[in-house]
């Protein structure tokens, strides 16, 4: 929402979200009592921040070693797990 006094931009509805859309372009236009006008391009960029929670692929695993494994024998390797933020941080 852009308020015509001031000129603040403000977020209204949905929340801005980095891993949906990285950089929000608004035109921005100006009209004239006298009928000109003008535009101007705004770029917000989005911080990315960790909003989103790691997560596996499955919430169960199972595991079978055989009684005295030698030291260092895996014993499972974990599912994948996912993380929706863009970058690490």
């Amino acid at each position: 929402m852009l308020t015509d006094a001031v000129g603040d931009v403000s977020v209204v509805g949905e929340c801005l979200d980095y891993e949906v859309m990285p950089v929000r372009r608004l035109v921005v236009m100006a009209f004239s009592s006298d009928g000109s006008s003008d535009s101007a391009a705004l770029f917000i960029h989005i911080n990315n921040i960790d909003d989103h929670p790691p997560q596996f692929c499955t919430n169960h695993t199972e595991a079978i070693i055989a009684e005295g494994a030698p030291r260092g024998t895996v014993v499972t390797r974990l599912p994948p797990v996912f993380d929706l933020d863009h970058t690490r941080n």
